[in-house]
């Protein structure tokens, strides 16, 4: 009889909410390795947000090529996830556990005005996906918001920087 008294207690034991926290992101990349990286951008969406057409001539189904660098940190050169000659500086960042959150402000060569740019997504230590949002804010009426799905994958060392001009 004392068998059954005990056998209650056991299955509650068993039921119990109280079992040890799982570390569900044990074994994710603490950040993306340093080196050279292809990306691919291929294209979601293309939005005009003013009244002209927008200035840039991407289209859904596109692929854009880009290429760039991680510091041995792991931050990611904005490179990777921006219009090829945008001059950016991060307003935010956060690229830890396995997440990738940026938030670019820069500017365009011959735009009189901003491009931000917003990215959200994920890595491993040799690859990364996300989503990019580039929203342009010009004095002219060409502003659109452009959405890329982006995946990155480590090729090796950064490219040597170009040597300086001798004067």
């Amino acid at each position: 009889m004392r068998h059954l008294v005990i056998i209650p207690f056991l299955l509650l034991a068993a039921c119990s909410d109280d079992a040890p926290p799982v570390d569900k992101r044990a074994g994710e990349a603490k950040q993306l390795a340093a080196g050279g990286y292809a990306v691919d951008a291929k294209v979601e969406s293309m939005t005009a947000s003013d009244k002209g057409p927008p200035a840039s001539k991407a289209k859904p189904g596109d692929i854009i090529k880009l290429a760039g660098c991680v510091a041995a940190d792991g931050t990611p050169d904005a490179s990777l996830f921006v219009h090829p000659g945008d001059q950016c500086r991060a307003t935010q960042s956060y690229t830890r556990g396995a997440l990738l959150n940026i938030q670019y402000n820069c500017t365009r060569k011959g735009g009189a005005g901003s491009v931000n740019y917003s990215v959200d997504g994920q890595f491993t230590a040799n690859a990364f996906t996300a989503k990019v949002t580039e929203g342009t804010s010009f004095s002219t009426p060409d502003d659109y918001v452009l959405v890329t799905n982006v995946t990155g994958k480590h090729m090796g060392a950064c490219p040597a920087p170009a040597p300086k001009a001798k004067s």
